[in-house]
């Protein structure tokens, strides 16, 4: 679901790319903005490249219906499954990695009872979660909620590229052994980074491809069903919607991940297989 600059960088921010790339044909443009999820107060102004592709929009499309998932039905039923009901404890599960775990827990000041109910899915998300709020990011300030907001207000019509269903299933049906591996690298990533949040979010203020593909790495490489389940694979079930899109004549701004636009198999690379070039703003 994927992370403080210092002053003496702000000065560079006119200058250098944003999270935004533009594919178009006779009559339509897809803006595709790479978002992240949570962000702190001071990504506020937005890069103006990210601003005018939303202006510049008829519709907006985001990864799926943001109220549906907020709902409080659908919170519920994502709690319940993230229960270990019956199953064998992390104690267990991680083994010699248990210790590094621990001192992550204690590291947030979260309480480790509460871990022991968890799926190890779940626990990978609150440990990232934590992460992200300790470094002064918030859920509130995340990109795709801005512009689900921004829509709203201005009656832009919203999209999903995928059902709340199927946007929950990422997780819930990542199973015992996707969900541990996904728990293992969250893991070994924030022993080894600690400041991972603030190192996304100057890959993504500054639009550096290099960067932001270098810190999605370890989760390739400790994991790589993980990384298909929930990035390759999905960019190969949007395409067809994508370009579906582009067909039509309407200004599309696509609303999805920043590790969505990143390395090989991703929306910039699939859309140059089809000889359509994605221009970086």
């Amino acid at each position: 679901m994927l992370v403080a600059l210092t002053c003496s960088l702000a000065s560079g921010y006119a200058s250098a790319s944003s999270f935004v790339w533009s594919v178009s044909d006779q009559d339509s443009t897809l803006h595709l903005i790479g978002s992240m999820h949570l962000l702190p107060d001071r990504a506020y102004p937005l890069p103006e490249a990210m601003t005018e592709a939303y202006r510049a929009a008829d519709r907006v499309v985001f990864e799926t219906d943001l109220a549906a998932l907020q709902a409080p039905a659908t919170q519920l039923s994502l709690l319940a499954q993230a229960q270990n009901i019956g199953g064998q404890a992390l104690r267990q599960r991680l083994g010699e990695q248990y210790g590094d775990f621990v001192a992550l827990v204690r590291r947030y000041d979260l309480p480790l009872v509460s871990f022991e109910a968890m799926q190890p899915w779940f626990a990978s998300l609150n440990l990232e979660l934590a992460n992200y709020l300790q470094a002064g990011f918030k859920p509130s300030r995340g990109l795709d909620q801005h512009f689900h907001n921004l829509a709203l207000a201005d009656g832009k019509p919203r999209l999903g590229l995928e059902t709340t269903e199927a946007h929950m299933a990422l997780l819930t049906s990542i199973g015992d052994d996707g969900g541990l591996a996904l728990l293992r690298s969250t893991i070994a990533q924030l022993q080894a980074q600690p400041g991972v949040a603030d190192d996304l979010y100057a890959a993504w203020r500054n639009g550096d491809v290099a960067a932001m593909t270098a810190l999605a790495q370890p989760l390739r490489d400790d994991s790589p069903a993980a990384y298909a389940h929930l990035l390759t694979d999905r960019n190969k079930s949007w395409m067809p919607k994508l370009v579906e899109l582009l067909a039509g004549s309407d200004d599309v701004a696509v609303v999805v991940g920043a590790l969505h636009l990143v390395g090989d198999d991703s929306l910039i690379d699939l859309f140059a297989q089809r000889d359509l070039v994605a221009i970086q703003r």
